[in-house]
């Protein structure tokens, strides 16, 4: 499987981070991942994570591009809360750099 610049098999990450085997990613699988990813990751590592979220390439995520990336059963409160955290100038939109802050304030 393709490894969108990051050195990491999908398929291998899909089996190690997919805890309940529904082939799609939650939140909380996420944030777990992420918490062990983080503990080595570089700044090109995370910019390259950042790509893979701009879903249309303008150089910020959307929360409608999150709730692309994420399977969440609750309903907006995680997505509102995750904005809440990372956009810091409140335009709607987490820049490259508010993405970075956010990692490594939250985590």
């Amino acid at each position: 499987m393709e490894e969108f610049g990051l050195g990491i098999d999908l398929n291998i990450f899909m089996n190690e981070v997919d805890i309940n085997k529904n082939m799609k990613i939650n939140f909380s699988e996420f944030m777990t991942a992420f918490y062990d990813f983080k503990k080595n990751v570089k700044k090109n590592e995370l910019e390259n994570f950042f790509k893979i979220l701009d879903l249309n390439h303008d150089g910020r995520i959307s929360k409608d591009e999150l709730s692309e990336f994420f399977t969440l059963s609750e309903d907006d409160e995680i997505l509102e809360e995750m904005m809440w955290i990372a956009d810091k100038n409140k335009d709607g939109k987490i820049s490259l750099d508010e993405f970075i802050a956010a990692i490594d304030t939250t985590l």
